[in-house]
């Protein structure tokens, strides 16, 4: 591939908005998690997640794209307003699954202990501040019974295992209509894993054309020198793709 070509590539990448960080992951900073279509754990299969870090390499964060049966009015009917919201709830997670969370795009915290998930959606636990969610600015908020979590290490093994695309965060598109959702960024991110391999090829090709003739049986053997990132084992407290 020609320089041109690969600069054309890259272009094109990054002109979907939704550049993928699997591999380089910073994990320090919020992201979003789209199951890789490998995954067939029925937990996590085709799910698209949002993920804060909590320090120390811990990490917590909401299915958004995995509907219920259940409506709000039917978890909580002593909410009036709830009666007039026809959108399921969503399943965040396997932890904490009484709790119902709302998860907001705006551009500042509901309050009350509300935290933002990524850049631009909060979310919401406290009843009272869930409730004036529910009242005031539903179609802005995603209900989820649930949250997922990761204990120090586990998802930075998880990444590394292959599991996950790591993309950026984009309120807006996680926030819009589930159906679809998955295999969509699934098409997003793998056009980048082929551009990653055709990079390499090219820095080998060009590695190998650049290489000065050799005389007749001098040609000694090249080694690559694979750097594996540093994982950690997952706890098995809690089952996750096996």
């Amino acid at each position: 591939m020609s320089a041109r070509l690969l600069h054309a590539a890259a272009l094109a990448v990054l002109a979907l908005g939704w550049l993928p960080v699997a591999g380089a992951a910073d994990l320090a900073e919020p992201l979003i998690l789209v199951a890789r279509p490998e995954v067939d754990a029925p937990r996590y299969r085709s799910t698209v997640l949002v993920v804060t870090p909590l320090g120390d390499d811990r990490h917590a964060g909401f299915i958004v794209n995995r509907p219920t049966e259940l409506t709000l009015a039917k978890v909580v009917p002593e909410y009036a307003a709830a009666k007039k919201i026809s959108a399921p709830v969503y399943l965040g997670g396997p932890e904490l699954q009484g709790i119902i969370f709302a998860l907001v795009q705006r551009a500042s915290s509901p309050g009350a202990n509300a935290f933002e998930v990524i850049p631009g959606l909060y979310a919401a636990h406290d009843v009272d501040v869930v409730q004036r969610i529910i009242e005031s600015e539903p179609h802005s908020a995603r209900f989820v019974a649930g949250m997922v979590t990761w204990r120090a290490g586990e998802l930075r093994a998880e990444i590394d295992a292959g599991a996950w695309y790591a993309l950026k965060p984009d309120a807006a598109r996680v926030m819009s209509p589930h159906h679809g959702l998955w295999e969509e960024l699934v098409r997003r991110a793998q056009p980048h894993q082929a551009f990653s391999r055709a990079c390499r090829r090219a820095r080998i090709s060009e590695i190998f054309w650049s290489r000065p003739v050799r005389s007749a049986g001098r040609d000694p053997a090249d080694s690559l020198d694979r750097r594996s990132e540093r994982t950690s084992s997952a706890s098995a407290s809690r089952p996750r793709y096996g």
